[in-house]
């Protein structure tokens, strides 16, 4: 693979080499000339200065008036030109097209040279000269970028904040679409905008800001485990088995649990996920992209037997999204279904909203104070929490969007009518009034929090089932 320069502008170019070839001429270059002489002088000259490499040129070839015509019309050629190269035995003639090639020049290179007749030496007037294509880019230039930039408001990503400290812009802009008003604001504050490949590499290694959001976790072991040496996936390769063990696992039980239900009206199956961010405004407008945006949370559950949906829905003025936000839909859900045999729950392994002890004060006072027996909490593997209630973020999605959002209640508005067909998405607006402090609850009534009954560690973030019971007022962890 032959090395490559690479230019500010991002374009490649191959990196100048010696380019020894046979011309098979009157001088007998390539005999005279041996790879080792031609070897030395191309490194001597390139190690030469701008005015230096001129120099060497005057030095190495004769311009002369051209003595012979072969044809009666007239020539626009009024001048030849002989070039010599240093072996063993002095300055030894060659031909053009070996000079050129040893040097890896073009002939203009060397008419230029001689065009600077002034016997001054040449100097390097490169970026020297008046005019957009040569501009030095100031530091104010590249800050003014910055700050533009940085003038977007950025959200974290819902699913992976934790572990990572990307932001993300809004999905309807893109790098071109920045630069565009970029230039927009330039003309309006009467100044010159750089070039779009300084704003792209501005962009692309300064700030760690996506676009896209991505809906899901993309799972981060089976990413890295793709990318790995065949030796590190040998030393991995069990561990990495045992990962997707524990997907298909979950996934199967899903589908046991979801035939259950069909078939036994005690027994209901739901699964639930908070969508990603709704923003508010949302507009098509370049001054609104500038704007601060207020965040809406949109916690959806749906039923996997009579396919029915629930939408609850706050911004965050009222609530924020964790565990004890997360908690109170669902305490507020389990209220309105009734008497149960058995709740069997699937999310995904969000440690900060459901994967936690206040998630499961809440599921304990659930089986404790209304007619359900038992809550099943089933978690998906990391990365791979695919399940129906993802349809209804995507159709939300679909349907809005191109339409503009002035305020959050544009957003109840649209989740309710985005559907077509019945039956439609039940849709609720919380408000912080509503919102019920089970961490309080957990810190009164729960001293170990830690342990369990054998004493063991409880790491949370490695449960894959949780089971309460009404019958004692307790939970098992499975699994863990």
């Amino acid at each position: 693979m032959q090395e490559r320069n690479i230019l500010p502008a991002g374009q490649k170019v191959k990196r100048r080499s010696l380019n020894r070839k046979n011309c098979r001429c009157r001088f007998k270059c390539f005999q005279n000339i041996k790879e080792d002489d031609q070897q030395k002088i191309f490194r001597q000259y390139w190690a030469l200065s701008y005015g230096g490499q001129r120099d060497y040129i005057k030095q190495n070839v004769k311009k002369e008036t051209k003595a012979k015509r072969t044809t009666t019309s007239s020539s626009r050629r009024k001048y030849s030109y002989q070039y010599y190269l240093d072996n063993e035995h002095g300055k030894q003639r060659v031909c053009k097209t070996f000079f050129l090639d040893t040097l890896n020049i073009g002939e203009k290179t060397v008419s230029y040279t001689f065009s600077r007749n002034d016997g001054v030496r040449c100097q390097d007037q490169r970026g020297k000269k008046p005019g957009s294509r040569s501009r030095v880019i100031s530091q104010e230039d590249r800050n003014t970028v910055r700050e533009h930039i940085e003038s977007f408001p950025t959200v974290q990503s819902h699913y992976c904040r934790k572990t990572t400290t990307r932001k993300y812009l809004e999905k309807h802009l893109s790098i071109r679409k920045m630069y565009e008003l970029y230039r927009e604001k330039c003309k309006s504050d009467d100044r010159e905008p750089v070039k779009y490949w300084l704003y792209d590499h501005v962009y692309f290694t300064e700030y760690n800001i996506g676009f896209h959001r991505p809906k899901k976790d993309i799972c981060t072991f089976c990413d890295a485990y793709e990318k790995m040496t065949q030796e590190e996936k040998e030393v991995r390769k069990n561990e990495h088995h045992k990962h997707l063990e524990r997907k298909q696992q979950a996934r199967d039980q899903k589908r046991k649990d979801k035939d259950r239900t069909l078939k036994e009206e005690n027994i209901l199956v739901v699964n639930f996920d908070l969508q990603k961010v709704l923003i508010t405004p949302k507009m098509f407008v370049s001054d609104a992209y500038y704007s601060r945006k207020l965040s809406t949370y949109n916690f959806t559950t749906y039923d996997l037997s009579s396919r029915n949906v629930q939408c609850f829905v706050w911004n965050e003025t009222e609530a924020k999204c964790g565990s004890c936000e997360i908690s109170t839909c669902l305490y507020i859900h389990n209220k309105e279904v009734g008497e149960k045999d058995e709740i069997i729950y699937y999310s995904d392994s969000c440690t900060g909203q459901q994967r936690n002890l206040q998630f499961c004060i809440m599921c304990l006072l659930i089986v404790s104070n209304f007619p359900i027996k038992v809550i099943i909490h089933n978690y998906f593997e990391r990365g791979h929490s695919q399940m129906e209630g993802d349809s209804v973020h995507a159709t939300i999605e679909n349907s809005t969007k191109r339409l503009e959002m002035y305020s959050p209640n544009d957003w109840l508005l649209a989740i309710k009518n985005a559907k077509q067909t019945s039956p439609k998405y039940a849709v609720r607006e919380k408000h912080h009034t509503m919102i019920l402090d089970f961490k309080e609850c957990a810190s009164s009534v729960v001293a170990n929090r830690r342990k369990d009954t054998n004493g063991d560690i409880v790491h949370w973030n490695k449960i894959p089932q949780i089971s309460f019971f009404s019958s004692t007022t307790s939970a098992r962890i499975t699994g863990a």
